[in-house]
């Protein structure tokens, strides 16, 4: 990778979209969605449940594919150049949902490894980030309060769900 593909050029956005919808089933998540994110700046998503903010960053970092429009990152389409996307990303969701049993290391391999960090050079990475946030002790430990807020919320989620005729079963 050259010095030119590490660094965002000032006047190009690193992020535009454009014309984005995304459905699932027949639920609109993403209607016409345009914007652009200037390069060298900090933007976040605010809004309700159910607004779309997790599937525009999914689909922003490579996790979805854009089923109308178009989404580019430092001037990659994301649909058709995933991959170089990937390597100048990085994404990590702020719950254990779908990962609650792996170990603290494992999780972090894991994605290590979906975003192309070679094996040899994965383990030095991986200790290096626990070590320097201090979570080196932890590294074989499943955290059983994820475990339990995660097994409590979706049974909260679910009692709502069913309560407000919302029920996905």
């Amino acid at each position: 990778m050259t010095s030119t593909e590490t660094q965002s050029e000032p006047n190009k956005p690193a992020v535009v979209l454009r014309g984005v919808q995304h459905s699932f089933r027949k639920f609109k998540a993403l209607v016409d969605i345009n914007f652009d994110v200037p390069s060298q700046s900090l933007h976040g998503f605010v809004g309700p449940n159910g607004a779309g903010k997790t599937t525009v960053l999914k689909l922003i970092c490579t996790l979805l594919k854009p089923q109308t429009g178009k989404v580019e990152v430092f001037g990659r389409d994301v649909a058709t150049d995933y991959l170089a996307v990937r390597r100048r990303l990085g994404f990590m969701p702020d719950h254990f949902s779908m990962y609650r049993q792996m170990t603290v290391y494992e999780y972090l391999d894991f994605f290590a490894a979906a975003y192309g960090l070679p094996v040899e050079t994965r383990t030095k990475v991986l200790d290096d980030v626990l070590e320097l946030t201090g979570h080196g002790w932890e590294t074989d430990r499943v955290d059983q309060r994820f475990v339990a807020r995660n097994a409590t919320t979706r049974r909260a989620g679910a009692s709502s769900r069913q309560r407000s005729g919302h029920s996905t079963a």
